[in-house]
């Protein structure tokens, strides 16, 4: 199996937070798991 160009990930699985950078810096990392941690906290007992 080869791949020629690969899709952005978001095209293949949902994707809840995007961290910018190559590498990203340990801020944009930390940023990105507070924001997650502040969806999930705020979707509790929220029915899908």
């Amino acid at each position: 199996y080869i791949v020629d160009e690969a899709e952005p990930l978001d095209k293949v699985i949902p994707v809840d937070a995007y961290i910018p950078g190559c590498p990203p810096k340990p801020e944009a990392i930390i940023d990105g798991v507070v924001k997650l941690i502040n969806k999930v906290s705020s979707n509790k007992g929220k029915k899908k």
